[in-house]
C-alpha cells in the first residue's frame, strides 16, 4: 500500500451531439465531455487493499480512482472543450459519508453537495460506507480549449473517496449508470437530448419510499437499467425528479411502472396533482414469479408542457393495497415514439419532405390528421350521412333511395371498445377510419 503518482494527459472522451429538429434540416451542436476517474493527469492517492475491493462491473470502464488514508488525497485532470460556455457538471463516485472538494481552472475551491444523488447503490459485499451514485454538481463555465479540474478527498473517515467518472454537458443529457451520451448512446439512432428526455425510476433526486423485501423481489431483466424504484408500506410513498429540458414546448409523457391495482399521481413543476390513467396500457406483463399484483407496462400519460432549463416532477404512490407502486422509467418525447420494452426513442430517420420514391418509417401512434396528408380520402365521403335517403337492396346491389346507381362500401370490424374508451378516443378512432375511406363498421 502506498502513494500513486502519475503525470500526463487525462484521457477524455468528447462527444459532439447533433440535435435533429423535425421542422428544420439545420443541426444545433451540443457537447459532452466524459472523463474517467482513473484517467488522471496527476494524483496523490492511496489505493487501499480493503476500500478498493468493490463490485466494479457497473462502473464506467470497469474501474474507479479511490483513496483511503490518514492524509488527504488529490487528483487532477486536464481536458479540452470545443467551445466556451456553461455546462452541467455531473459527477459519479462515492457520496456516502464523503467530503470531496473541487477546483476548476484555478478558481475558488468548492465543496461538493451530495444532496442531489441519482441511482445510488452499495458496491461493497457487506454493508458499509462504499456506495456509488451520480451527483448533479451544478452549472459551471468552461473556456474554449484547455481546462483543468482537481479534486480533494477529505472525508472524516480515513479521508475516503472514489471517482468513477464525471461529465460536463450542454446537451441536456441525464446520466444513468455508465451510459454515455453521444456515440455511445446514439449509435443505434437514439434521439438527441432536445427531442427526448429519458429518466430512470431509480434515479430519483429525492424519495420517501419503502423498498419491501417481497414486493421488490421481481424479474428485472426486462427493465430499463435492470432496476426500478418501488414502494410498499402503510404510508404513501413519494419520489421527486429534477431534470433539464433543452427545448421548451409540448412533449408526450410516457411512464413505465406497475399498473396493476395501482394508484399513482404526479405533479409537474408545482402544478395541480393529476392521477395517472392506466386505462391504455402497452406491453403489460407480470414481473413476479407467481401470480399477484406486480406487473410492468407502458402508459401514455398525455401531453405536457416543459419549460427550458430545470423542471421538476413529483410522483405519489397511494394505492389501496399497501400504497404499492413502482417506476421503471419515464420519458418526455417530442419525436414520434411508441415504447416497446426498454427501447428508447429514436432520432427521426427522415426529416425532409418524402417524394414518391422515398421510404420512411411510420409510427403507429395517435394520428395528427394533418391537412397535408396524401392518403387522407375523407373528403370523398359525404357528410352528414343520409343525404340520399335510405339504403336499399336493388337486385344483387345496394342503392340509395334517391341515388342514381349502385353503391359500394369499404367496411371493417371497428373494435371501438365503447365501454372502455372516452368519447374523445372514440371520436378519434372514427375519424381515423373515415380518413382511410371506411364508410361502414361492424362493432
Amino acid at each position: 500500500m502506498g502513494h500513486e503518482r502519475r503525470n500526463g494527459p487525462s484521457r477524455v472522451v468528447a462527444y459532439s451531439v447533433f440535435a435533429l429538429s423535425l421542422t428544420t434540416a439545420s443541426a444545433a451542436r451540443a457537447e459532452s465531455i466524459w472523463i474517467e476517474g482513473e484517467d488522471t493527469a496527476r494524483k496523490s492517492v492511496v489505493k487501499h487493499s480493503w476500500y478498493d475491493v468493490v463490485k466494479k462491473e457497473g462502473m464506467s470502464g470497469g474501474d474507479w480512482l479511490s483513496h483511503y488514508d490518514t492524509r488527504v488525497g488529490t487528483a487532477g485532470y486536464n481536458f479540452n472543450a470545443e467551445k466556451a460556455g456553461d455546462y452541467a457538471f455531473w459527477w459519479r463516485g462515492n457520496p456516502f459519508n464523503a467530503k470531496v472538494a473541487y477546483r476548476l481552472n484555478n478558481g475558488k475551491t468548492v465543496e461538493m453537495d451530495f444532496n442531489d444523488k441519482r441511482g445510488e447503490y452499495m458496491i461493497s459485499a457487506t454493508p458499509d460506507h462504499r456506495f456509488l451514485a451520480w451527483v448533479k454538481v451544478g452549472k459551471v463555465s468552461l473556456k474554449k480549449g484547455a481546462n483543468t479540474i482537481s479534486f480533494a478527498f477529505h472525508s472524516e473517515t480515513a479521508n475516503h473517496g472514489g471517482i468513477d467518472c464525471f461529465l460536463f454537458d450542454d446537451s441536456g443529457f441525464v446520466p444513468s449508470g455508465p451510459l454515455k451520451p453521444g456515440p455511445s448512446a446514439d449509435k443505434d439512432g437514439t434521439a438527441a437530448a432536445d427531442q427526448a428526455i429519458w429518466i430512470e425510476g431509480e434515479a430519483a433526486t429525492s424519495r420517501s419510499v419503502t423498498k419491501h423485501d417481497w414486493y421488490d423481489t421481481v424479474k428485472k431483466d426486462g427493465m430499463s437499467g435492470r432496476e426500478w424504484l418501488s414502494h410498499y408500506d402503510t404510508k404513501p410513498g413519494t419520489a421527486t425528479y429534477v431534470f433539464d429540458a433543452m427545448t421548451p414546448g409540448t412533449y408526450t409523457f410516457w411512464w413505465r411502472g406497475n399498473v396493476s391495482m395501482a394508484k399513482v399521481s404526479y405533479s409537474l413543476n408545482g402544478g395541480k396533482p393529476r392521477a395517472v390513467d392506466f386505462t391504455e396500457r402497452r406491453g403489460e406483463y407480470m414481473v413476479s414469479e407467481t401470480p399477484d399484483h406486480r406487473f410492468l407496462a407502458w402508459v401514455n400519460v398525455g401531453k405536457v408542457e416543459l419549460k427550458k432549463g430545470s423542471n421538476t416532477i413529483d410522483f405519489r404512490f397511494h394505492s389501496d393495497l399497501a400504497n404499492h407502486g413502482a417506476i421503471d422509467c419515464f420519458c418526455f418525447s417530442r419525436t414520434p415514439f411508441l415504447p416497446s420494452g426498454a427501447d428508447r426513442p429514436k432520432a427521426p430517420a427522415f426529416t425532409g419532405k418524402a417524394g414518391p420514391a422515398d421510404w420512411f418509417p411510420v409510427v403507429f401512434d395517435d394520428d395528427a390528421f394533418s391537412p397535408a396528408s396524401v392518403i387522407d380520402v375523407s373528403a370523398t365521403i359525404e357528410a352528414p350521412a343520409g343525404g340520399h335517403g335510405f339504403l336499399k337492396r336493388f337486385g344483387a346491389s345496394l342503392k340509395f333511395e334517391q341515388g342514381v346507381g349502385p353503391v359500394q362500401f369499404w367496411g371493417c370490424g371497428a373494435n371501438l371498445q365503447g365501454d372502455q374508451l372516452s368519447r374523445e378516443r372514440l371520436a378519434s378512432r372514427a375519424r381515423y377510419l373515415r380518413k382511410h375511406g371506411i364508410r361502414a363498421v361492424s362493432c
